[in-house]
């Protein structure tokens, strides 16, 4: 409860990233602008337990295409470090330990996958990929070996489960047309 991020539009015309610390009311102190990079701010998030956001910013590479990256804002050194380069990340979540981070990557010709990577390798591992007319979203981890993921295929969104340790996705939950960005509260 000691600061506020949120993805915002001023006086430019595309969104930034920003930051207020609240006071003991829960009042905004002063607002920060922390894109400290060119680009278009889509989401971000804080790290489960410490003064981090995790957050994408989409970058044009040419007039036809567009890139979105990974960055980490550091609120406490006041520094970012950008995670990947034109890999179009997107919808990523942080581990509970920190340690690593799911993400839908967005491939040529509409395919999506499943993405970690991990924070102080810098390695990057595709868990799986869709085919054509598939599309995989709103990843996030239920514990240290399992991601919950939805998964869209002949019209009809469905909840897996993929295992890390297997390798191995399972169907989670079928019920209902369009399942999609679960959330999970608390650590059991």
């Amino acid at each position: 409860g000691r600061y506020l991020v949120w993805v915002g539009q001023d006086h430019r015309a595309d969104a930034r990233l920003k930051l207020s610390e609240l006071d003991a009311q829960g009042r905004f102190g002063k607002v920060e602008d922390l894109n400290t990079t060119k680009g278009e701010v889509k989401e971000s998030r804080f790290f489960p337990h410490s003064y981090k956001v995790l957050y994408t910013i989409l970058k044009p590479a040419s007039d036809t295409e567009s890139y979105t990256d990974l960055y980490i804002y550091n609120i406490e050194t006041k520094k970012k470090e950008r995670l990947t380069k034109k890999l179009r990340g997107r919808e990523a979540q942080i581990n509970d330990k920190e340690t690593e981070i799911v993400f839908v990557g967005t491939e040529y010709g509409g395919k999506t996958s499943l993405r970690t990577y991990d924070i102080a390798t810098k390695q990057l591992t595709t868990l799986f990929a869709s085919g054509f007319d598939e599309r995989i979203a709103s990843p996030l981890y239920l514990n240290d070996s399992q991601i919950l993921y939805s998964f869209l295929e002949k019209g009809k969104e469905s909840l897996y489960v993929w295992d890390k340790t297997s390798g191995k996705s399972t169907l989670y939950n079928s019920q209902g047309h369009r399942l999609r960005r679960p959330l999970k509260v608390g650590s059991d």
